[in-house]
């Protein structure tokens, strides 16, 4: 993996976390990890597409609420929001963790 794909998991992971604390709302988290997506250059196809789908959840609840003029998520739409939040995670970890050990093991 290239240090230039390296970096953008890690900015993934960080977008995650800022949205976690409450440093970013849910439409920033959307476009910030789309645009992230977007710029990697050496993704498995496989990893993207997972990646994608996870993605995809949260602008589907963000879409539906906005077309609501909902102000707040119910507690079914924050559940989905953070269980695509913690498969984006675990996809992250791996493919960072997949990246050590092809350098550890060079």
């Amino acid at each position: 993996m290239s240090e230039y794909d390296l970096r953008q998991y890690k900015l993934m992971q960080q977008c995650i976390e800022g949205f976690e604390i409450g440093n970013l709302n849910l439409r920033v988290l959307i476009d910030s990890l789309r645009n992230l997506l977007n710029v990697l250059q050496e993704a498995r196809k496989e990893w993207k597409t997972s990646f994608k789908s996870e993605w995809w959840v949260l602008e589907e609840v963000y879409a539906v609420a906005s077309d609501r003029e909902q102000t707040y998520l119910s507690q079914e739409e924050q559940t989905w929001v953070y269980e695509a939040i913690d498969r984006m995670k675990q996809l992250l970890e791996n493919v960072i963790d997949e990246n050590f050990e092809e350098e550890y093991f060079r």
